[in-house]
């Protein structure tokens, strides 16, 4: 392994475009083996110094930089729990089937990994045995066992060829030893990213499938000779160790990996404090479907404290997938920017516990509740129409086979009104007590109308939706008098709902919901499911 000479030469960096500020994160993480906390950065004294927009280290500071790079890289994508769910769908076969147990156990990418462990599974118990052992190891444990074989090397040249190449690690190495980006005479040509160095290595695919350029196709495909595009060896260990700090996330019902990464360029601080908090929210999610909330918590925070602060910097998450293009597995990226104002933020964390859950179904195609509001919310176009969408799906898929509803009605009925209010209305508190009067009043017709009358009850409602989507306050009242005298009820339509728009509408929705008595129906639900 090529190590690097202790001397006191001191470099720079900055943070820059989204991929290189997560090659920074990279870094810090790689040279403190995984301990990326800005206080414990401090033990490295005058080797290492944060600042507010760069980082200065020593470059002796890479010793031992390929093991510790390649120890995070395993640490980073072995999936443990995969591994064990191999292990237990393999024991799932009768005994006698040991060829195609250990043709389970011996899955992409753990083939051979019992053996590099020192396990010989001849028969049912070594296997049963050897599942026992994985279950009391750490992923870290594992990387101590195998680190010394060819195990690791393995592991990590196959989980990661999709994103990056790791051909050229001892050749950045060596030229970081040799300071060959250094620039000693005049028609030594910059880097392409920190304009300080040195030019010396091709910003292709050996760098990064995300960012790179294939030289065989950049003339036509991007408009440039890939030869111009070059970077120092330093830039390219960071853009390299952007690999450790990408934060993985199983999504969809396919499983399939997409990569995240959350940017600004307020500090190396706070991009470190967003980074820990982004992933440790995502570690302890369970369900495949909420990335985007994470995004939304992290969004909110980010812009409080921004204001707080009073600077004014934006952020964004951008989402890396699978991209099969011609043949090959490449990537591809998504950036979802938040420009938050600060009352948008300010009810987003009032609120964010209360947005609605859930999903439904029209046929085969798959919609999370929670991430269409939440991103409406985000977007700010969360209005009546989408009450109106989200009732008639209700309808639906109690009389349609093809929809299936798995939401309650109530909270996003509830969780709208407030949105409109609150945001295009100034907050009027008017508001809220005719939405909790129109859900009382419907809930009272209800309970005279009697369980027995359920058809009725939807039918009512049906007709009272139509009324709302086209904003016929006439027709509305008309129905709503007609049914309120003959069930002997006091009307408590007032003078503000006859006067005001928004008035009309928050009352019939909020009728229309206590009519279903959709918040006792759907507690009780998700009570039995819990």
């Amino acid at each position: 392994m090529i190590e690097v000479m202790d001397f006191s030469q001191k470099e720079r960096i900055y943070l820059r475009d989204w991929y290189y500020n997560a090659g920074i994160v990279g870094f810090l993480k790689v040279i403190s083996d995984g301990n990326l906390d800005i206080e414990k950065l401090k033990d490295f004294g005058d080797k290492l110094y944060i600042g507010e927009d760069y980082i200065e280290f020593d470059l002796s500071i890479l010793e031992n930089f390929k093991e510790k790079f390649y120890r995070q890289l395993f640490l980073h994508y072995f999936d443990l729990g995969q591994y064990q769910a191999y292990l237990n769908k393999a024991l799932q076969y009768k005994a006698d089937k040991i060829s195609k147990i250990l043709k389970e156990i011996d899955k992409y990418p753990f083939k051979g990994l019992h053996i590099f462990l020192g396990y010989s599974l001849d028969t049912y118990d070594d296997i049963v045995n050897y599942k026992e052992k994985i279950s009391e190891l750490t992923k870290e444990q594992i990387y101590d066992k195998t680190r010394d074989t060819g195990f690791v090397v393995d592991f990590v040249g196959n989980t990661t060829k999709n994103i990056i190449g790791l051909s050229k690690l001892d050749d950045y190495l060596n030229s970081v030893r040799k300071l060959s980006f250094k620039i000693r005479k005049r028609s030594d040509k910059l880097c392409m990213s920190c304009q300080t160095r040195k030019k010396e290595f091709d910003m292709n695919n050996a760098i990064s499938n995300i960012i790179g350029f294939n030289p065989d196709n950049s003339n036509w495909i991007w408009g440039f000779d890939a030869n111009k595009v070059k970077l120092c060896s330093i830039c390219s260990l960071v853009y390299l160790c952007a690999s450790v700090s990408l934060v993985f996330h199983k999504k969809d019902s396919n499983y399939k990996y997409c990569f995240y990464f959350i940017n600004h360029n307020r500090s190396i601080r706070k991009l470190v404090d967003s980074y820990n908090g982004f992933q440790g929210q995502v570690n302890i999610k369970v369900n495949n479907k909420e990335i985007y909330p994470i995004m939304v918590k992290e969004a909110v925070k980010f812009v409080k404290e921004e204001q707080a602060s009073q600077t004014l910097q934006n952020i964004s998450f951008i989402e890396i997938q699978e991209n099969n293009m011609g043949g090959q597995s490449t990537k591809s990226y998504n950036v979802y920017s938040f420009s938050l104002t600060k009352k948008l933020a300010e009810f987003i964390d009032h609120n964010i516990e209360k947005i609605p859950k859930g999903f439904y179904f029209i046929k085969k195609d798959y919609f999370d509740i929670e991430y269409e509001i939440l991103k409406k919310t985000i977007e700010r176009n969360l209005n009546y129409n989408d009450i109106d969408k989200y009732f008639r799906m209700y309808f639906s898929s109690k009389s349609n086979n093809f929809v299936k509803f798995n939401s309650n009605i109530y909270s996003i009925v509830d969780y709208i009104l407030k949105y409109i209010s609150y945001i295009f209305l100034g907050g009027m508190m008017d508001l809220e007590k005719i939405s909790k009067k129109g859900f009382v009043n419907g809930k009272q017709l209800r309970e005279r109308l009697g369980k027995e009358k359920e058809n009725q009850i939807n039918g009512l409602a049906y007709q009272f939706l139509n009324d709302l989507k086209v904003g016929d306050r006439d027709k509305f009242l008309d129905k709503y008098l007609r049914v309120s005298i003959s069930n002997q009820m006091e009307s408590r339509f007032g003078q503000d709902e006859m006067n005001s728009k928004e008035a009309f509408l928050h009352f019939g929705y909020s009728f229309i919901n206590g009519l279903l008595n959709t918040y006792e129906n759907n507690s009780n639900k998700e009570n039995k499911n819990e």
